[in-house]
């Protein structure tokens, strides 16, 4: 259940009831709640003051907390990752083990030989 909805529910709202204090649709209450979209700006603000949460909270961002939540983009992987991620994915679990095993080693040494 996302947080729209779960917010909604925990008053003891109807998605018309919540829409009419909203002033927006029924029908846009429910897609919110179907995470089909999200509402504008102005009505993201009110919504969260209604339920006396944030923005941020509203958008995932937060927690039940506050603690704040920004989430960093994986960097992006080079041409030769790519394909190891690729074949190691077609391989067999025993397969997958012993390459595994095997770069532990290679790692292993290349960091004594070169000390960071």
């Amino acid at each position: 259940m996302n947080v729209f909805a779960k917010l909604r529910k925990n008053a003891g709202l109807k998605q018309k009831e919540l829409a009419e204090k909203l002033q927006v649709k029924q029908n846009t209450v429910s897609r919110w709640e179907k995470d089909i979209g999200l509402p504008d700006y102005p009505t993201l603000i009110a919504f969260a003051d209604y339920f006396g949460v944030s923005v941020d909270y509203l958008l995932g961002r937060e927690d039940d907390f506050g603690n704040v939540k920004i989430s960093t983009p994986a960097p992006a992987l080079s041409a030769d990752e790519t394909e190891v991620l690729k074949l190691f994915k077609a391989l067999g679990p025993f397969e997958r083990e012993t390459l595994l095993v095997q770069i532990r080693a290679l790692a292993e040494r290349t960091k004594t030989k070169n000390p960071v």
